[in-house]
Parts: C-alpha cells; structure tokens; sequence
C-alpha cells in the first residue's frame, strides 16, 4: 500500500499533458492543454502577473496503464 507521498509521485510519473484552468464565473471554465509543464507554468504566470486575483490552476492529466481512467494532478507553482 502506498502512502499519500508516494502515490501523488506515481501519479505524477505517467501525466501524459497539462491543463491551466480558469475560472471565468459561475461554472464557466477556460482551459489551455500543454504537453510539458514549463510551457504550462509560463502561461499561468504570464495570467497571474496580468490579473494577481486570478482564479485559475495547473493540473496534470495522469493516465496510468493500470486505472481505467484519466486522474487531475494539482501541480503547485
């Protein structure tokens, strides 16, 4: 059994791209794919220096071979 640490680093091992997500109010959501997380980090910091009260993350989509669907990793910046 792994624990919290160890899991979220095996998660992290099979992300295939990254999401920046923004929230644009009551539901509504803009999202921005990229395949690394440089890229996807950049562009987030390029939205949070334009607007500081942004409301918006970076997550990446991991797809294991042994889960039969996509699972959302926060990534902290």
């Amino acid at each position: 059994m792994l624990n919290e640490h160890e899991y979220n680093k095996y998660l992290k091992k099979h992300i295939t791209h990254y999401i920046v997500s923004v929230f644009q109010g009551r539901g509504k959501y803009d999202k921005h794919k990229f395949i690394n997380f440089a890229d996807a980090k950049a562009f987030y910091l390029v939205l949070k220096d334009k607007n500081p009260i942004l409301q918006g993350a970076v997550y990446g989509i991991s797809e294991p071979k042994d889960k039969p669907y996509p699972m959302n990793v926060f990534m902290e910046i």
